[in-house]
């Protein structure tokens, strides 16, 4: 069910970047932006302090206002559990199983299209964001509505933050008188993203 309802979101956020990109003329052309409009692609490192996460992402314009963002990290397994209980006390929810407590990073992927906005090109956006975080057995899928704003602090060199909101689906194994059973559940998350990009 997960799969299929990821699917859908990207593929109405391509439809939705793709019908907005074709109704909008070349900005760029009628203003100095000191040549940032020249660059379509750029390299990133993030850093998300809440749930201890270090990432490098690679972004690809396409045409004047889309663009399509994916990355890999690596993700602090202490700060991610004590985030886990942050959101919710009842532990078992987020108990993290043994064999990835031993570990001290775990993997994430994720992809996001986005879309800046012709007033404030290539600065502040919008977007959807698609991430799976592997923990052991369990796979936790993150879906987000975000928004950023990009600074130029050179022409190729940026910093950018990005925050939103969205929700964590996960299955959750409980054990009754030794019997385990499954239940589908879902979190509200808040991302908070910090990132240095160099444009190519």
């Amino acid at each position: 069910m997960f799969k299929k309802y990821i699917t859908l979101v990207i593929s109405l956020a391509f439809t939705t970047l793709n019908s907005v990109n074709a109704q909008n003329s070349n900005v760029a052309q009628y203003f100095d932006d000191s040549n940032v409009s020249i660059y379509t692609r750029s390299v990133k490192l993030g850093y998300h302090p809440i749930k201890g996460e270090t990432s490098v992402s690679f972004e690809k314009g396409f045409g004047n206002i889309t663009a399509l963002e994916f990355g890999i990290g690596l993700i602090n397994v202490s700060r991610f559990s004590s985030l886990e209980r942050f959101y919710d006390k009842r532990d078992y929810y987020f108990a993290l199983p043994a064999t990835t407590l031993q570990k001290s990073f775990v993997p994430n992927i994720w992809i996001q299209p986005k879309m800046y906005l012709n007033e404030y090109f290539h600065r502040f956006y919008f977007g959807f964001f698609v991430g799976l975080t592997k923990l052991s057995q369990e796979l936790l899928t993150d879906i987000n509505a975000v928004m950023g704003y990009k600074i130029r602090l050179l022409p190729q060199l940026s910093f950018e933050f990005q925050t939103g909101i969205g929700r964590r689906f996960f299955t959750n194994t409980f054990y009754l008188a030794g019997v385990p059973y499954e239940e589908q559940l879902s979190v509200v998350v808040i991302p908070a993203i910090f990132k240095l990009g160099y444009s190519l």
